[in-house]
Formats: C-alpha cells, sequence, structure tokens
C-alpha cells in the first residue's frame, strides 16, 4: 500500500465537481467525494493496476460518476494530478501532469 497525496490541482478539482453535484442534489457532492477518496483508496492497494495513457501517468475510473482520476507513482508515493470528466480532451487532463505537485 502506497500512501496518495493530492495535488492542489486535484483538490481544485475535487471541490469543483462535488459543489456542481451538491447544485444538482443536496448530498450527491458529498457522495462523489467519498466516492473520489475510494477511488484514491483502491489506486494505493494496487497503483500499477490501472491503465497507464501518457508517459508515466495512469488513470482509475470512479465507480458511479463519469470521472477519471489521473495519477503517477513516483519513488513511494501516488501523486494524484487531476480529478477530469471521463470524456474531457487528452489536452485537458494532462496538463495538470505537466505543472505537478
Amino acid at each position: 500500500m502506497l500512501p496518495f497525496i493530492f495535488t492542489e490541482n486535484a483538490k481544485a478539482d475535487v471541490v469543483k465537481h462535488a459543489l456542481y453535484y451538491e447544485e444538482k442534489q443536496n448530498g450527491l457532492g458529498i457522495r462523489f467525494m467519498e466516492e473520489v477518496d475510494l477511488a484514491a483508496e483502491e489506486i494505493s492497494l494496487l497503483p500499477l493496476g490501472y491503465a497507464s495513457y501518457y508517459k508515466s501517468t495512469r488513470e482509475r475510473k470512479t465507480k458511479n460518476f463519469p470521472y477519471k482520476l489521473i495519477y503517477t507513482v513516483e519513488k513511494s508515493f501516488i501523486y494524484i494530478h487531476g480529478v477530469y470528466p471521463s470524456r474531457a480532451s487528452t489536452n485537458k487532463k494532462y496538463k495538470s501532469v505537466k505543472r505537478k505537485k
């Protein structure tokens, strides 16, 4: 099990999307945040178990929301760089990796 760290960009993504869902339905934003946290926990258990698409990044889908966590495994930590809609453009998703931590 490797510890994970959400970058500032990833934290901002989670808050932005959670607020969107909370506006749609009371409590839905909290469920989104819990699901993102659950996906991060699963990544920490099997960091190399998810698909790699761009350089050394990997993607993990959330279960009930159409989002992906974009992350890298570096030394003894997992860095989660962004949380993006599944249909987001490749350039948008991986821009956060270039800015890193």
